[in-house]
């Protein structure tokens, strides 16, 4: 997949400088092998799509971590340290586009880094001004900025499909509460049984002369038949109970998915959550409704009235 799809800035205040440091790379789609990439490029050529930049993991030269840099003091970090990957196997790509840089927090910080020191050191501020070891320097220009927005965009469409499959659990949790008119009936049917024996039992105690065979076996089939009801009636308690206790989790879940998605939203509207905005539309909806309602009674009390 790109790499911008398998990995993420451990916060947020380094989105710019990741983004200025992977470059090109950031759009690179990292591959298993060399011929991987070569039968992907051949694909490509063929359905004349944009060209891509591919990395092989297993013929990809990387130089070694240097160690030494994640002691330099201050803010200073690496920048392969700031960033969050998965599948682990993806970090030797990232070591290719990421080498030995750091992010400082900053401008005077990575400025020092670079330039002060007996071994200069490519390294970058968290507002995108780079400093690379050849003495070139480049700012943080609005487009990287612009492209630093695709790991919020990427965080968002994430929580959307988290809320998508969060709704779908709810909704099949809901049809397991469907079984809850069954569980009324089975419990229907349990109280007429017992009340069925108790006057079985009663009537066999009162009516002596009466064949007592014929009681027992009564008694003893209903005895049976709650018997076979019991256990399904418990089984189902408890199935309502879990997919109960399941529904509340989800939902609160989907409350937090809700409330990262519409923040901004919310934020704008001066309101805490989406669901306060949903309960002050159903309630305006529900005034208008009154309102044409009780302006057509009106109107129509009048011409009554004048005929």
């Amino acid at each position: 997949g790109r790499l911008i799809d398998l990995c993420e800035p451990v916060h947020r205040r380094y989105q710019i400088a990741i983004t200025k440091v992977l470059g090109k790379n950031m759009d690179a789609i990292v591959v298993d092998s060399e011929q991987c990439g070569r039968d992907c490029i051949q694909y490509m050529k063929e359905q004349r799509s944009e060209p891509s930049t591919f990395i092989p993991l297993d013929t990809i030269q990387v130089k070694p971590t240097n160690e030494k840099l994640r002691n330099l003091g201050g803010s200073a970090k690496l920048v392969i340290d700031v960033i969050r990957y998965d599948p682990p196997q993806i970090k030797k790509a990232l070591q290719y586009a990421c080498g030995n840089s750091l992010v400082c927090d900053t401008m005077e910080e990575a400025r020092k880094l670079c330039f002060s020191g007996t071994e200069r050191h490519k390294a970058v501020a968290l507002d995108g001004t780079l400093f690379s070891k050849s003495g070139i320097i480049s700012g943080g220009a609005s487009d990287i900025k612009r492209k630093a927005k695709r790991w919020d965009e990427k965080a968002v469409d994430g929580l959307k499909r988290s809320r998508d499959r969060y709704l779908e659990e709810l909704k099949e949790l809901n049809i397991t509460r469907r079984k809850e008119p069954e569980l009324n009936n089975l419990t229907s049917q349990i109280n007429g049984l017992e009340t069925r024996l108790k006057y079985s039992k009663r009537d066999r105690d009162s009516s002596i002369d009466q064949t007592m065979a014929e009681y027992n076996k009564e008694a003893a089939t209903i005895e049976n038949e709650l018997e076979d009801l019991r256990p399904v009636l418990k089984n189902l308690e408890n199935q309502i109970d879990d997919r109960s206790l399941k529904i509340d989790e989800n939902q609160d879940k989907l409350n937090v998915v809700e409330d990262k998605v519409f923040k901004d939203f919310c934020k704008n509207l001066g309101i805490d959550n989406i669901r306060q905005y949903e309960e002050k539309q159903l309630s305006k909806q529900w005034y208008q409704r009154r309102v044409a309602v009780g302006t057509f009674f009106f109107f129509q009390n009048l011409i009554e009235i004048e005929v």
